[in-house]
């Protein structure tokens, strides 16, 4: 009886509350997952790893994303990150468009206090592609222009226009204020150039895709003129011989 007294007690004393903690190396690219020194562009959808993150699950209502979710807030060098979710061990979040580049820090401030922080490399523009996998390795998330995917079943054929998309490609032509969805096509700023199987591949359009946050559209041109399974097989973390640069 004692025992059972004693342990109704216990179960209705409050838990110790721990403050946030990041993970080290645990702020990375939503699309790649690549660690630290990885480097994150500004306007780029993160993912943050760690400890007592939220005190439980939540994701944005609508959009704008607010700066405040379930009482968790992210801030990159001091400006706040809008956040698209939130968990006790993972948060997914956009970098400030107006953060400077270089190193800065990161924190993670909740009811329980701030995490210690942690340094993550600002560059004007870090692009990665978003793979079908949802986990930065395999093909790509690619799609023909009906949107079905493009896979081994269908795959492109040369001439073809398939669609990709990415985040990390830094800012863009028109301003944009952080956590709203774009409303036009809006290409960055800086210059972007494609390569599929080492061949140079023409682009149609490169630039924020509508009505998304932080998520960059790349209708990219397969060079050549017949069916190709070009990069179904591949290893390379976008899943495709194909790479994207910025200049």
């Amino acid at each position: 009886m004692h025992k059972v007294l004693l342990a109704c007690l216990l179960a209705s004393l409050p838990l110790f509350a721990a403050p946030p903690a990041i993970s080290p190396g645990g702020v990375v690219n939503g699309a790649s997952f690549l660690p630290q020194p990885d480097p994150l562009a500004p306007g780029s959808i993160v993912s943050i790893f760690g400890t007592a993150l939220a005190p439980s699950v939540a994701a944005a209502p609508s959009l704008p994303l607010s700066i405040r979710l379930n009482g968790t807030t992210v801030d990159f060098g001091g400006k706040p990150a809008p956040l698209f979710f939130v968990s006790p061990n993972q948060i997914n979040a956009q970098v400030p468009f107006d953060v400077s580049a270089g190193t800065v820090s990161v924190n993670v401030t909740t009811a329980e206090g701030a995490s210690a922080s942690v340094t993550v490399e600002i560059r004007a523009q870090a692009p990665a592609l978003f793979t079908a996998s949802s986990t930065g390795y395999g093909p790509a998330a690619a799609q023909h222009a009906d949107g079905s995917p493009v896979d081994a079943a269908r795959p492109p054929r040369g001439g073809e226009a398939v669609i990709l998309y990415g985040t990390g490609f830094g800012a863009v032509r028109d301003t944009i204020a952080g956590g709203a969805p774009a409303t036009a096509a809006n290409p960055p700023l800086g210059q972007v150039r494609a390569t599929i199987g080492g061949k140079a591949a023409p682009l149609d359009y490169a630039g924020l895709a509508p009505g998304f946050v932080g998520l960059y559209q790349i209708n990219v041109v397969v060079p050549g003129t017949r069916p190709s399974k070009v990069g179904l097989a591949a290893t390379c973390p976008t899943g495709w011989p194909l790479a994207l640069r910025t200049v």
